[in-house]
């Protein structure tokens, strides 16, 4: 089993939800992984934890905990880990979860990407 790698600019950051678009044609309907290129991962176990991520049906967002997190884009989880909030460095923090710019989207990514709305700041989120 191979790995074949592809990268786009994005010119303006203008949100995670632009990189999608911008991979498309890479992308082409499948199963896709995006990483925040300034972001270094490791740890004991993390190989197992990418391999499970592959074989989930399910989007995967990677967080760690952190104690300071109103530095922090932050994801709120429930009791099932499934994500219910994401906030970027609130002062109040619903939780102490970083999100770490790992992510693991379906086949519908890109067109899901599509269909939200720019922030005031022009942003899609």
């Amino acid at each position: 089993m191979g790995v074949s790698l592809s990268y786009e600019i994005q010119p303006k950051p203008e949100g995670i939800a632009q990189a999608l678009i911008i991979a498309e044609k890479y992308i082409n309907k499948s199963p896709c992984v995006l990483m925040l290129a300034d972001n270094i991962f490791y740890g004991n176990g993390f190989s197992e934890k990418l391999q499970n991520a592959c074989r989930s049906s399910s989007n995967t967002l990677f967080s760690y905990s952190v104690s300071d997190p109103e530095r922090f884009g932050i994801c709120e989880i429930d009791d099932d880990k499934k994500v219910i909030s994401l906030e970027e460095k609130p002062s109040s923090p619903k939780s102490n979860l970083a999100v770490t710019g790992l992510y693991f989207y379906d086949e519908n990514a890109s067109e899901i990407a599509k269909k939200i709305t720019p922030s005031k700041e022009g942003n899609l989120k």
